[in-house]
């Protein structure tokens, strides 16, 4: 929650200029023109256009505190991955090392995953993979 928090406010900060900018573009006008309710232009058009950067955001900061783990965890004197690491290193314990960098970078690409996968399902334009068929044709 201590990394949580400090980070929050930017991810608010993104997500309140992200949904401006939505709300300023012509898909939504066309919406209003249609007649569309607010709250139903708010809910689907202006929501799923406006979480992608937060989206994209939150992937960053999740990998920021793992850099903020061991400060956290050694001044709350607390047990966990960043202690262990800051542990292994002044110990030189190399293959304790190793194997938290592995854990670490295993953990880092399966978030970079999964941020594709919400990517594909907040805009079924972005494919997760090209099957051969180009937009050409080709």
């Amino acid at each position: 929650m201590t990394l949580f928090i400090v980070h929050s406010a930017y991810v608010f900060q993104i997500s309140r200029a992200t949904a401006l900018e939505v709300k300023k573009k012509d898909f939504i006008r066309a919406a209003r023109s249609r007649g569309v309710s607010e709250r139903t232009i708010m809910l689907t058009h202006v929501r799923r256009n406006a979480l992608i950067p937060v989206v994209t955001v939150g992937g960053e900061l999740f990998a920021s505190l793992f850099a903020g783990l061991a400060f956290v965890e050694t001044i709350f004197a607390r047990p966990g991955i960043g202690r262990l690491l800051t542990e292994a290193a002044i110990s030189f314990e190399v293959l304790t090392l190793s194997g938290l960098v592995l854990l670490i970078a295993a953990v880092m690409l399966l978030v970079n995953i999964v941020v594709d996968i919400i990517y594909s399902y907040l805009d079924p334009r972005i494919l997760l993979w090209d099957n051969g068929k180009s937009e050409r044709g080709e």
